[in-house]
């Protein structure tokens, strides 16, 4: 008789033991306050690095992790908006949020990116994400939360203008993500860029990539749900800059390893930047001749007022 029970009773723990089982692995592999797609509101835009350093093969692996994080989302003017941008020696906007309001023809317009090569200038693709893509023509929902994706596997061409620029995204109220890909990527470069150190990805090489997906996409969706639909004024008031006795010195800058071009052209740069002053205390302006077209060449456009020790530029942005 024990012998007949004992089938039945190793069947009936099986059964329950798989029940168990099942219910742990559904509670374990289940998204924590996302589902499998992300309905929320929230503008995201990936800025993405379409230098030399990346190969065309590295560049193809970049853009389909771009469209497997976009799959995570419910594309539409109720949910979801997918902005890209590309830089290299230049920046190019390769589309807004009001191009594409569908999944498919989004996925489409990221296959069609292609690789241009070149440099690493960071600190332009910034200033268009910030001037050109979250803003009301670039099709930015006031109110919704704003995200933004840097992927680079490089150096920047600029540390000061990158800081700057960098500085004046995140005061725009964009939550930044960075990713930095490889091996020749900076650390701190990573730091400035992202919003807080939590926002930092080192992934050794692009075909790792795919182990974020997942992690990414929540992490974004967690941001719309918790994000307060705001968009926060640009704090501060409006900068200068001033280059003297070889010290460049302007909004979070004092440094002497910069030229008084770079100086100059960290302030044309940013938008809030009103006014440069150079100033060499020596006699050398005793002859100078404050003509329309030097004046072009030396910094803002504007008019000058000068004395034998300060040549001034006012901005008329």
């Amino acid at each position: 008789m024990i012998i007949m029970v004992l089938p039945r009773v190793l069947v009936f723990l099986v059964v329950v033991s798989v029940i168990l089982l099942s219910k742990v692995e559904a509670t374990t592999t289940a998204p924590t306050g996302v589902g499998s797609i992300c309905k929320f509101q929230v503008d995201v835009a990936f800025l993405l690095d379409g230098s030399g350093s990346v190969t065309d093969k590295d560049f193809l692996i970049m853009l389909n992790f771009v469209e497997k994080v976009v799959t995570k989302y419910t594309i539409g003017q109720d949910a979801a908006l997918i902005a890209a941008v590309l830089f290299s020696t230049r920046s190019t906007v390769k589309f807004d949020f009001t191009n594409y309001t569908t999944k498919n023809d989004l996925l489409k317009a990221i296959k069609g990116i292609r690789h241009p090569g070149g440099s690493t200038a960071i600190d332009l693709g910034l200033r268009d994400i910030r001037t050109k893509i979250f803003t009301a023509t670039g099709g930015h929902r006031a109110g919704i939360p704003q995200v933004l994706v840097v992927m680079t596997d490089g150096r920047a061409n600029s540390r000061l203008h990158l800081k700057a620029e960098a500085d004046l995204v995140k005061a725009q109220g964009i939550d930044v993500f960075a990713f930095g890909i490889g091996n020749r990527t900076d650390d701190v470069l990573l730091q400035e860029i992202a919003s807080d150190s939590s926002k930092v990805f080192r992934v050794h090489n692009f075909k790792l990539l795919v182990n974020f997906i997942g992690t990414l996409a929540q992490k974004i969706c967690s941001e719309a749900m918790t994000t307060p639909k705001t968009t926060p004024a640009r704090a501060g008031p409006a900068c200068s800059y001033t280059f003297e006795n070889g010290i460049c010195r302007g909004h979070d800058i004092w440094s002497s390893k910069v030229s008084f071009v770079q100086c100059r052209d960290t302030c044309n740069r940013r938008a809030d930047c009103k006014s440069f002053q150079y100033r060499k205390p020596t006699c050398w302006l005793k002859n100078f001749v404050c003509s329309k077209s030097q004046l072009m060449n030396v910094g803002h456009t504007g008019f000058a007022q000068y004395t034998s020790y300060r040549l001034r530029l006012n901005s008329v942005n």
